[in-house]
Formats: C-alpha cells, sequence, structure tokens
C-alpha cells in the first residue's frame, strides 16, 4: 500500500492511498507510478505555502524527483547508495556514514 499524508503540526492526514497489486495481475502498476498518480491528484488548499514530500529510498527515481520538482515542492528523500550521479559517481564514493560513536543524545524538553 501506498500512502499519501499531510502532516500539520502534530497531526497526520491521509489524503490518498493505492493498494500495489501483484505483479503479473491485470492492473499491475509499479509503487512508483501510484506515488506519481498521487502526486499529480492531490489537491492543495489555499493555504498552503509550501510543500516537502518526504519518502523512503524505494521511491528515489528520477522520474519521481521530476514530478515533485515540476510543482515547485521540496523533498527528503534517502537515496540508495547505489544513486548514480550526471558524472558516473555514485552516492557511495562521495558520501561515508559517521560511525555511531560521533553521534550523541539530544533530549528534548
Amino acid at each position: 500500500m501506498v500512502v499519501l499524508l499531510a502532516q500539520w503540526e502534530v497531526y497526520r492526514i491521509p489524503l490518498a492511498f493505492r493498494l500495489v497489486r501483484r505483479k503479473g495481475s491485470p492492473g499491475y502498476q509499479s509503487e512508483q507510478v501510484l506515488f506519481r498518480q498521487m502526486l499529480g491528484e492531490v489537491v492543495l488548499p489555499r493555504w498552503c505555502s509550501k510543500v516537502i514530500v518526504v519518502a523512503d529510498a524505494a521511491y528515489a527515481s528520477r522520474q519521481n524527483l521530476q514530478a515533485i520538482q515540476v510543482r515547485h515542492w521540496w523533498f527528503v528523500i534517502a537515496f540508495p547508495r547505489s544513486w548514480k550521479f550526471t558524472d558516473g559517481h555514485s552516492l557511495r564514493d562521495l558520501v561515508a556514514h559517521l560511525p555511531r560513536a560521533h553521534y550523541r543524545k539530544v533530549r528534548l524538553p
């Protein structure tokens, strides 16, 4: 299931959802296609001035990024380490994960 949520302060409001059918079944569409369809169908209220799309690495595709950027929205997406840049380098060549020893706990009141 692909779910499109709107988060407003502490509230999470479901805007749309699609069921993913099994591959080979009639009417099958990939999660990527369903995601782009839902982005195209969403109607934003007038008071909504900024949209930030947050997605997992499973939704990091060039078509999805273009669909988001065409609408002038922002995005925060976890890219897979195998992601290739236009110059041929992959993300794993340019970015290294920090070891856990470099993290510190932060507690909010």
